[in-house]
């Protein structure tokens, strides 16, 4: 019986310790999600991914262990097979291909978000996007090869990153008066046949179809809605 015991007691130790072993020093498991420590702070973590797998919804609570959810790290959740997210508020960060490679095809941001990493909703299903006025920043191709036919950009956003938009079913988009940049490709391989859009923004050559950029550029960068007529575009001021 003691030796028995002795068995089972030599396995589980040897389990916590594969489990253990696939994690770093500043990783732990706890409510179904892996996670770290930011900057070494036990009030915030960071979720870096799931521990288990079969689930098709996520609901990502606003504490872990203790700590507020500040951020959802690099690659995350990618290719989960989620089909639905739920991101709390407190989270200021998504990073880089958190939720590539699923089937989402909905999805609550919160009002604290400040940025959105490179790829990170890349592949999936997402018909319509609302982005939270606190956006700042939308990474290169963070939203690309999805199904978007509406998106809401926030009034505070500055930057679009290179693809970002690519490959959705985009018909019109409006571009917030504080834009600065829109990257290159930014809103390619959609149906975009009008932009309305603020003065001044530095856009690629890229950025839309039909060569859009040159005809913003010779009408001076006028802020006002462009329209796309099948062989030509149009101002309204």
């Amino acid at each position: 019986m003691k030796r028995i015991a002795g068995i089972l007691f030599s396995v589980l130790l040897l389990m916590c310790f594969s489990v253990s072993s696939t994690l770093s020093a500043q990783q732990f498991s706890s409510d179904g999600f892996i996670v770290e420590l930011v900057r070494g702070d036990w009030r915030q973590v960071k979720i870096v991914g799931v521990d288990g797998s079969g689930h098709d919804s996520i609901n990502i609570p606003s504490e872990i262990a203790g700590g507020t959810v500040v951020a959802i790290g690099d690659g995350a959740f990618q290719n989960s097979r989620l089909t639905s997210v739920t991101i709390p508020n407190g989270v200021r960060t998504i990073g880089n291909n958190a939720f590539a490679g699923n089937r989402i095809t909905s999805i609550t941001l919160p009002p604290s978000l400040s940025r959105i990493g490179d790829r990170a909703f890349d592949g999936n299903h997402l018909a319509v996007a609302t982005i939270p006025d606190s956006v700042v920043v939308i990474g290169d191709r963070a939203f690309s090869n999805n199904r978007l036919t509406s998106i809401t950009l926030p009034n505070n956003m500055t930057t679009i990153g290179d693809g970002a938009f690519q490959g959705n079913r985009l018909d019109h988009v409006t571009i917030p008066n504080s834009m600065i940049t829109i990257g290159s490709q930014a809103f390619r391989g959609n149906g975009i046949v009008t932009i309305t859009i603020c003065a001044n923004v530095q856009i690629d050559s890229t950025s839309f179809g039909n060569n859009f950029h040159l005809f913003y550029n010779s009408n001076r960068q006028a802020a006002g809605v462009y329209r796309w007529g099948g062989r030509d575009w149009s101002f309204e001021g």
